[in-house]
């Protein structure tokens, strides 16, 4: 990674610190995938980037502000306004918000759901209520379990719940894993992550487990798997055309956090850095759809070319861009990809996706000269296509003329 990674791992990280993360790690952002949604809800997993990690928060596309306690015609399906209910709890445990969640939970009768959702509303409050369980991880190696790997991911997963369920004491739950895991490394003067994300990855390595630390979002993030697989496809963008490096990432035995606490229905699907796009395999239905190709290789190939013809870029300007693609060739996702945008939008430069995401959404809205009134899922996909393509195009123009600017500026 080194200086400039560096630099955008303190940007890229929503409200945190700098993180360091491996090395080589350049550029790292979100896309949107639909995976293993409640029964009939639509639920729209948005990637938000840290410097190394695509975080997924689920997004219900049908707002939660007119919830009302309702009870299905049908007790074997899950009412609309509980199903609204859950989705908004998942959004605020994914941005690391427990009592927030658990409001939303207390929305939601058990009468309206699914036995399914009944089920996952229990494991959901169960995760950030009682104390994480030992995983019993078997040793790709040894066949046999492996203890260490068990109490990291167990320090983990604590440190995940503790940090989720009370925010306000998430600076002695860092503390905790922090002292966890450089006792149990061996390393008695770390006193930060960073000192020990490398030693924890090599010692993961050692037992033939791949992993990723940093942070996604707010927390600590671990992922873990065994097995890897490469490709090189060619990915058209609007300005270019990339041949792009992907990893295909299976057998996890930790998805991250968010996994964790939507107990697998959501989770993380993918990362970048130097070696190229890096995607998890079990996050995906398919991994030649629509979903696959524009939400993701799209989305991150933007990123790379953008990288190399605007470094400077800030990251919700990296992300307004590549946000930007995904409109512009969207079709059968097209409604899913803007009704995410419209459910999650921010002024927190900070957080770099729902800044980009109120960029784009007005920016789309202003093309289209329609008031903030019009649901812009409503608007026919050719349309909200060219607008976005046009932006991107407009967006590229004034940068490069900014460059030219800047350049005869250091000359004078």
């Amino acid at each position: 990674m080194r200086g400039r990674a560096r630099e955008l791992s303190l940007r890229v990280v929503r409200r945190t610190t700098r993180q360091y993360v491996d090395p080589g790690a350049k550029v790292f952002d979100d896309f949107l995938v639909n995976i293993r949604p409640f029964d009939s809800m639509r639920v729209i997993i948005q990637i938000a980037r840290n410097a190394r990690l695509l975080f997924a928060v689920a997004i219900v596309v049908l707002p939660v502000s007119d919830f009302a306690a309702a009870t299905p015609a049908d007790p074997g399906t899950t009412s609309p306004e509980s199903r609204q209910a859950i989705g908004a709890a998942i959004g605020q445990i994914l941005q690391a918000d427990g009592p927030r969640a658990k409001a939303y939970f207390a929305q939601v009768s058990t009468r309206s759901l699914s036995a399914k959702d009944a089920e996952f509303l229990t494991c959901m409050t169960r995760r950030l209520d009682e104390p994480a369980e030992a995983p019993h991880i078997v040793s790709p190696i040894t066949e046999k379990s492996d203890d260490f790997v068990d109490r990291v991911l167990l320090l983990y997963r604590e440190y995940w719940r503790q940090s989720v369920s009370d925010p306000a004491k998430r600076p002695q739950a860092d503390s905790l894993l922090v002292n966890g895991l450089s006792a149990l490394l061996g390393k008695p003067g770390a006193t930060d992550m960073p000192a020990l994300e490398p030693p924890l990855k090599g010692a993961l390595e050692q037992r033939g487990f791949h992993s990723l630390q940093g942070r996604t979002g707010l927390l600590h993030e671990l992922m873990i798997w065994t097995k890897e697989s490469t490709k090189v496809e060619a990915v058209k963008l609007p300005e270019s055309t990339n041949s792009t490096t992907v990893h295909y990432l299976d057998n996890f035995v930790s998805t991250g956090w968010s996994s964790y606490f939507t107990c697998d229905r959501t989770g993380t699907g993918g990362w970048t850095t130097d070696a190229g796009l890096f995607v998890v395999v079990p996050g995906y239905k398919s991994l030649t759809d629509e979903h696959f190709r524009v939400n993701f290789l799209d989305h991150e190939s933007q990123h790379y070319a953008d990288y190399k013809r605007f470094p400077n870029l800030k990251p919700w300007e990296l992300e307004y861009r590549a946000k930007l693609v995904e409109l512009a060739y969207a079709v059968t996702t097209s409604a899913k990809v803007i009704g995410a945008f419209q459910a999650n939008q921010g002024d927190n430069p900070g957080d770099q996706h729902s800044y980009a995401n109120r960029r784009v959404i007005d920016a789309v809205r202003t093309r289209l000269r329609i008031s903030a009134s019009v649901d812009l899922t409503t608007v026919p996909v050719p349309r909200i296509q060219r607008a976005a393509l046009s932006e991107l195009y407009a967006d590229s123009a004034r940068r490069r003329q900014s460059e030219k600017a800047r350049a005869g500026h250091a000359r004078h």
